[in-house]
């Protein structure tokens, strides 16, 4: 969860996260294993170095980003037939979408490995 203050003039004051997992009663509650509390960490390291670019912000969101909407347009194409595919077409030609698929390019080459969310360093 982020909780954020903000200024006047919309400007980002103090900010907090808290970790938190949801039972088997789909009741969130705040994260107390070390684990969680380790990986947040990790992936927030970036962030509050400055190193995050948005290169390497396209390289993380893209594998998620297009699995998802190529599935949804997969669903659209075989319920209403052929015309959702230009609607495909037109979306694949977004900026967003194209700095994507060079996130993914990006990502097949890095030397360095991909943490998946979920991952801990022991697996």
């Amino acid at each position: 969860m982020l909780s954020v203050d903000l200024c006047a003039g919309g400007v980002v004051g103090e900010h907090r996260t808290t970790p938190l997992v949801v039972g088997g009663d789909f009741v969130p509650r705040p994260a107390e294993d070390e684990r969680i509390l380790s990986f947040v960490d990790d992936i927030s390291r970036p962030v509050a170095d400055g190193t995050l670019t948005w290169s390497r912000w396209f390289e993380e969101v893209a594998p998620a980003y297009m699995r998802m909407n190529l599935e949804s347009y997969r669903y659209r194409v075989r319920r209403n037939g052929i015309l959702p595919l230009l609607e495909m077409g037109a979306w694949f030609c977004t900026p967003f979408c194209l700095r994507c698929c060079a996130g993914l390019v990006r990502r097949r080459f890095r030397r360095e490995p991909v943490r998946r969310s979920g991952q801990s360093d022991g697996e």
